[in-house]
């Protein structure tokens, strides 16, 4: 019997990384999945088989947490990783100013250090397969900055940078891997999930897109020939909306967040409480 092809995938234990599993799955992928969370790694064991998916309890802003945990997997796997995806993220939604330099360093900390471990790591591990495919997802935010987001848009403006910088070596290199980057849009995942009923803007809820439909996009995409992708609704408008503005897309947040019309057209400054 052929052995599966084995894909690697972090924050594998909610929102997107979850679907992102089950895609493998259903797609005839063994998986690793790598969560920083007890209870994301249980979650995977409810749902599917210990002999098709390996939890791998891990920090990805760990070098040696990511490496140890992850080289032993694949080890034990037996065999190459074919895709590898670097999911893993978190979020602060706050003012700048509101937020301390232990939280804005975790973020940075664990969205883009943690997505450059990923491609270190995922080419060592690659070095006997043929051809694999990694995918660094970041986000619309690294296109777009935005208020109360500063540190997330500071980390994934890293992501988009850091990816297109190792897409050039390895092209100018004829690597045999492939690197990708997926920016999607807003999706309902536990990063967004709690800023909803507080200050997320109300006419773009009906616009939120599922983790699973996300998953599809991010694995059609892992799939294709292209080597960058906004993927959802949401980051497909915006990113064409911010093209027709002339790069002021960012400049709408203040009709989310103005609670009067002097602040919604500049005579009061916006208050972010």
């Amino acid at each position: 019997m052929a052995t599966k092809k084995l894909a690697v995938i972090t924050g594998a234990g909610s929102g997107i990384g979850l679907a992102l599993v089950h895609e493998a799955q259903k797609n005839g992928y063994r998986v690793i999945g790598l969560d920083n969370r007890k209870e994301g790694l249980s979650l995977l064991s409810e749902k599917f088989p210990t002999e098709s998916v390996l939890g791998v309890l891990a920090d990805v802003s760990d070098i040696h947490s990511f490496r140890k945990g992850v080289m032993e997997a694949i080890e034990k796997a037996g065999t190459a990783p074919h895709l590898w995806f670097n999911n893993a993220g978190i979020a602060d939604s706050k003012p700048f100013l509101d937020t301390s330099p232990e939280s804005y360093s975790r973020v940075i900390d664990v969205n883009l250090k943690g997505t450059m471990h990923g491609p270190h790591l995922a080419i060592e591990a690659m070095k006997e397969s043929p051809k694999g495919t990694i995918v660094n997802i970041s986000s619309l935010a690294g296109l777009l900055h935005s208020p109360l987001l500063a540190s997330y848009c500071a980390s994934k403006f890293g992501v988009v940078g850091f990816t297109r910088a190792v897409q050039e070596e390895l092209r100018q290199a004829h690597h045999s891997i492939d690197l990708k980057l997926v920016l999607p849009g807003f999706i309902r995942t536990p990063l967004i999930e709690k800023d909803i009923e507080k200050d997320f803007p109300k006419w773009l809820i009906p616009l939120i897109e599922t983790p699973e439909s996300a998953a599809k996009e991010v694995w059609a995409a892992a799939n294709s020939n292209q080597s960058e992708i906004i993927i959802t609704r949401t980051g497909r408008w915006m990113h064409r909306m911010n093209k027709v503005l002339f790069g002021k897309m960012s400049h709408l947040s203040r009709i989310a967040a103005a609670k009067s019309w002097k602040e919604l057209v500049g005579l009061d400054p916006i208050s972010w409480d």
